[in-house]
Order: structure tokens, then C-alpha cells, then sequence
């Protein structure tokens, strides 16, 4: 009996300046196999998408025709075809607000750059949400957490009741490094661990913090001062 034939990735880049598409297409070099689909509006992005199921597609929020996220709602609610996975999505944008970012996840997005993040750091949140893996600038991340800290009133958050002195030296490093914006992978490279025993960790922290996301854990662990500014 055959193998089942492996489909060829397929990527769309949705922006309307050129030179930020073209600079997006030379980062996706490190994926020579990939198919690269192209659009400048959301009409043509969605004349693509009717014909060609996407398994990833970095979309701009700033449209000719309209926002971005109009796009990515509908990619997310479109169902798989042709044996692939869902299709993730990644706003790549020159904001950098909190507003848009919220927007942009409530949209379904898994993931928020900023353009003029170096293209190391951008191929290495690419390689992070093909495997599925929730991503964000680290500039980013920073404005989150100091966002849901604030700088007047306290964060009204209940105590996790294993939170506090429960959480091991390892744990606090990684807790630490997470809340920077790293991935998974570079945590691991950091720690010289592998990024099975990064995920193992970040199970126990979640369960300590009573959190069953990244992004709730670390608004956590500022609250109850866990984390170093």
C-alpha cells in the first residue's frame, strides 16, 4: 500500500507595500519546498484562498479594502481542505499597540509581529507557528505585561495557591525567559535543555499559577511579584 502523498506547504503573504512583501519573501527562503501565494488586498487574498487552502498566511492589518483581521477570521473559520491542517495566522504590521494586538488574537491570530524585528528573530517566530506554537515580538510581550501590571492600581488577580515559594529555581528561570517573548526552542538553546523538559516545566508553572495559558500565567506572576521588571 502507498504512503499517503505529503502535500507541499503552502504560505500567503497578504500586504500592500511591496517592499514589505518582498522583504517578507526573502525571509521565507529557509522554506525552498514552500508554496508562496501573494496578495496586495483582501479581494485578491481571498480569490487565492478559494482556490488554493493555505496551511499559514502573514497578513498585514492595514488593507486597501478593508483590515486584515476580516481575513483572518475568515481563514480560521474556514475548514480544512484538501487533507490539510488549519490554517494559522500571523499579523505582521508596523503597530505596536495594545489595542490591535488584542484584536488581533481575538481574531484568531497566533501570532503578532512588529515589522523591523531583526529576520533571525522573525524566521524563528515563523518556524514557532508553523508548529503551532503562540508567538509574539518580545517588544510586544513586554507591552502586555506591563499593560495588565499598570503603573497605579494593583492587578486584582486570586492568589494560585501554589504559587508562591512552589515554583523551583528552573522554573522561575524559564518563567523568566518566557516572559521576554521567547519560544520554546530558544529557551531550550538557552538552557541547554531540550524543548520537551522546557514544555514539562511550563506544565508545572501553569499548574502552579492556576493558569491554563502563557499569557495568563505571566499576568500571574507579575501580579504576585514573581518576576523582576
Amino acid at each position: 500500500m502507498n504512503a499517503p502523498e505529503t502535500l507541499p506547504l503552502r504560505l500567503l503573504l497578504v500586504d500592500d507595500d511591496p517592499a514589505a512583501m518582498a522583504e517578507t519573501r526573502g525571509l521565507l527562503a529557509f522554506l525552498p519546498e514552500a508554496q508562496l501565494l501573494e496578495a496586495g488586498s483582501l479581494a485578491a487574498a481571498r480569490r487565492l484562498l478559494q482556490r488554493h487552502p493555505v496551511d499559514l498566511a502573514i497578513v498585514d492589518l492595514g488593507l486597501p479594502d478593508g483590515s486584515g483581521l476580516e481575513l483572518i477570521r475568515e481563514i480560521v473559520a474556514d475548514a480544512p481542505r484538501e487533507g490539510r491542517n488549519p490554517a494559522v495566522c500571523i499579523v505582521q504590521t508596523v503597530y505596536d499597540d495594545e489595542d490591535r494586538l488584542v484584536a488581533a488574537l481575538a481574531a484568531g491570530a497566533i501570532g503578532y509581529l512588529v515589522k523591523g524585528d531583526s529576520p533571525a528573530l522573525l524566521q524563528e517566530r515563523i518556524r514557532s507557528a508553523l508548529a503551532g506554537e503562540p508567538l509574539l515580538s518580545p517588544a510586544i510581550a513586554r507591552r502586555v505585561l506591563h499593560t495588565f501590571v499598570g503603573s497605579a492600581a494593583p492587578v486584582s488577580i486570586e492568589p494560585a495557591p501554589a504559587a508562591f515559594g512552589g515554583l523551583s529555581p528552573r522554573e522561575l528561570t524559564v518563567l523568566e525567559q518566557v516572559a521576554r517573548g521567547t519560544t520554546v526552542a530558544e529557551v531550550a538553546r538557552a538552557l541547554s535543555v531540550s524543548e520537551n523538559t522546557v514544555k514539562t516545566h511550563l506544565k508545572s508553572i501553569y499548574a502552579k499559577l492556576g493558569a491554563h495559558t502563557r499569557v495568563r500565567a505571566l499576568v500571574v506572576a507579575r501580579a504576585h511579584g514573581l518576576l523582576r521588571d
